[in-house]
């Protein structure tokens, strides 16, 4: 029987490719190449030295080669990323060249002004290659407007410079002279003008090949001070790579780092960014920030929709009544020492939703609160930027958990999503993608379905440390806030558990790590004494050990019957892993979370709010075998001291209080409660507001 035409084909292809691995090179890069006479003269993006000139004729000259099995590169690349928080001298891997980190200052021209700026350089030397120095410049935003100026220099006395929107010019000169050059018409050989493109510029073949491959990518920027758009792209990150004498491909990946200079030299930096901020359509927001140094800090924050574009929101404040709003996309203030501000958005239209940064002078913290249907949840401000994050997930019949998560860069984010099961089995990955100070919130189940209908954990990947993340948990009317865990060891204390009389506490163990941990939970009393609790495994224990498996998240649950005693105290977590957790306590519907506190010394600042109809509580906890002494300094809203007490503790002690009956002055007014124990002991300590039926947990801030 003869078989037909194309199943006679695919037989054969079947047998060619039975066994083997089916190898194809590809090539990269896109984007447009203008001439200085306004010709296309490339549209794949790629500019190659053939050996004593720069070359663009139309073709993706970077190849590289993919497995069609598995649609992956053969080689990836090793990634090292460079930005402006890594110290001066940063090692190259396999210690090949040199790596050298400087900062400048340079004035810049906008729409809106004269901007002053301090700037990260990057300078990267390998002897017989490629010398490439790099300037971070910006539009006048800060980081998030941040691009680059690149100077190549592959052949002594000849550098390909790409500056400005971006513009390819060509000098005879070594790369110190070239950083000198200002005209924009002298040297002028090409133009960049696409909007995301992505450019290769290859030497001796390429990274693939054995040669060197430089990389870069393209985008529009925003003006976020009047939220001016910039109309024409810029090089908003920069890849060297190479292969090293392994054999090993390798790419140091730079992201541009800029931070304003106020009037009088103040240099702003960032200070942290709020994930969610909701107003408009039944939600309100209120931002409070706090200056934890030892002089005035000028503070400045900016606030992004999810495309990364300037969110214009009305903002008051906190006194202010309502129509006295100012409707911004950016805000600046000054707070005295010790001082805290409070500001309030509450749009009457649709809601609008996004996420702010904050730039500061000095050490500051902060927090948001959105309010919707009489419940609350905080948003602290997230300045760990981190590369990892977890977020503990449940989607089991009558919980859903959603997530915010924005992009500090000003390049788009690519996030990996590894979910996984209460007993850390991989169930599922993807991807996330953010644009530039992009932003998005969503009902977990949406984007990982695999959620659905359980528990567990997802890490979340995103190389840079420039993305921020927020997790939520809705049950009925109430929202609670889900800690975002970092890989940390050694445990701490979780200051405030509650069960009976009404309350319920469920504790949260994730092992982040990729071994399995052992983990102890101890639980003290009031005096210090080991308290016993009854937990829905029938069991009644004043401490409790188990071994969570790598990636393994364990939920305990203690609520005693609601017609005897509450019975309160806190938790200590003993661990040797990356396990992280929190404890969420609940009564009469309303819930709030319980972070674990890493121990530490220095001093804990508590903002209260004990204005009309709100009272702060706060809990207070001795982690140490030792009595302590704790000292307690008291401030009003504009920074100026009270008075001051102490808090006495045994060793394992708690103690909870209502603020303005334990310290009468803060009665009726807003301020920060500072708590530093004597001698080498931590402390730990949480705060509660509490509104109506709704209460809150408020972030304790380190100084």
């Amino acid at each position: 029987m003869r078989l037909p035409l194309f199943a006679l084909l695919l037989s054969l292809v079947s047998s060619l490719y039975a066994g083997t691995t089916v190898i194809h090179v590809d090539t990269e890069g896109s984007g447009d190449i203008v001439d200085t006479d306004g010709k296309t003269i490339n549209t794949k993006g790629a500019i190659f030295w053939n050996g004593t000139a720069w070359v663009s004729n139309d073709t993706a000259a970077h190849m590289f080669f993919t497995d069609l099995r598995t649609g992956l590169r053969l080689k990836e690349y090793t990634t090292t990323l460079v930005q402006g928080g890594l110290p001066g001298a940063v090692s190259v891997p396999g210690n090949v060249g040199t790596l050298q980190r400087s900062t400048y200052e340079y004035l810049k021209a906008t729409a809106r002004g004269i901007y002053q700026f301090k700037g990260s350089q990057y300078r990267l030397t390998m002897p017989g290659v490629a010398a490439v120095t790099l300037r971070s410049r910006s539009t006048g935003s800060g980081a998030g407007g941040a691009y680059f100026d690149i100077y190549i220099e592959y052949v002594a006395g000849n550098v390909l410079a790409i500056r400005g929107d971006p513009v390819a010019f060509q000098y005879a000169m070594s790369t110190d002279q070239a950083l000198l050059q200002t005209s924009t018409a002298n040297s002028r050989v090409w133009t960049l003008p696409t909007s995301g493109g992505s450019y290769f510029i290859d030497a001796n073949g390429g990274s693939d090949m054995g040669g060197i491959s430089c990389q870069f990518h393209t985008a529009n920027l925003s003006l976020a001070d009047g939220g001016l758009a910039m109309p024409t792209p810029y090089a908003v990150d920069f890849s060297y790579k190479w292969m090293d004498k392994n054999n090993v491909l390798q790419e140091l990946r730079f992201i541009p780092h800029v931070e304003p200079i106020l009037p009088g030299g103040v240099t702003l930096s960032g200070a942290g960014a709020l994930p969610q901020i909701a107003t408009g359509g039944g939600w309100k927001t209120t931002f409070t920030t706090v200056n934890l140094a030892s002089a005035p800090v000028q503070l400045r924050g900016l606030f992004y929709n999810d495309v990364g574009a300037p969110l214009p929101i009305p903002i008051r404040p906190i006194s202010g009544a309502a129509g006295s709003e100012y409707v911004v996309s950016s805000m600046n203030s000054t707070i005295p020492v010790g001082a805290s501000t409070v500001g309030v958005t509450e749009d009457p239209g649709a809601v609008k939703v996004g996420w702010g940064e904050l730039l500061a002078s000095g050490a500051i913290g902060g927090f948001a609160i959105f309010r919707a249907n009489g419940q609350e949840a905080v948003v602290p401000a997230e300045n760990r930027k981190s590369e990892k994050y977890v977020l503990w997930y449940d989607n089991t019949p009558g919980f859903v958990t959603s997530m915010a998560v924005s992009n500090a860069s000003g390049v788009p984010a690519e996030i990996d999503a590894v979910v996984r099961g209460e007993d850390g089995v991989t169930k599922d990955t993807r991807k996330i993608r953010l644009p530039a100070q992009g932003h998005a919130a969503f009902e977990l189940v949406n984007q990982l379905s695999a959620t659905a209908n359980s528990r567990g954990s997802v890490e979340f990947r995103s190389p840079g440390g420039m993305v921020s993340m927020l997790g939520l948990r809705f049950r009925g009317n109430a929202i609670t806030t889900i800690p975002v865990l970092t890989a940390v060891t050694g445990g701490g204390a979780m200051t405030h558990i509650a069960s009976g009389g009404g309350w319920k506490t469920t504790i949260t163990l994730v092992n982040q790590g990729t071994a399995a941990a052992p983990v102890r939970l101890n639980f003290y009393a009031d005096n210090g004494q080991p308290l016993v609790l009854p937990f829905s495994s029938g069991e009644s224990t004043n401490t409790t050990t188990r071994t969570l498996a790598a990636g393994a998240s364990l939920m305990l649950e203690s609520e005693a019957p609601a017609a005897s005693p509450t019975l309160s105290g806190w938790a200590e977590l003993i661990t040797d892993g990356a396990v992280g957790g929190f404890a969420i306590f609940q009564s009469a519907g309303q819930e709030a979370v319980v972070p674990i506190e890493s121990r530490r010394n220095g001093t804990d600042v508590l903002w209260y709010d004990n204005s009309a109809g709100f009272v702060t509580s706060a809990a207070v906890v001795n982690p140490s075998a030792a009595d302590a002494v704790i000292d307690v300094m008291v401030r009003n809203e504009a920074g100026a001291e009270l008075g001051r007490s102490t808090l006495n503790l045994p060793g394992h002690g708690h103690t909870a209080f209502e603020t303005y009956k334990r310290f009468p002055l803060t009665a009726d007014i807003r301020g920060v409660i500072e708590f530093k124990a004597q001698g080498s002991n931590p402390v730990s300590v949480l705060g509660l507001r509490f509104n109506a039926n709704s209460f809150t947990t408020i972030p304790i801030l380190a100084r």
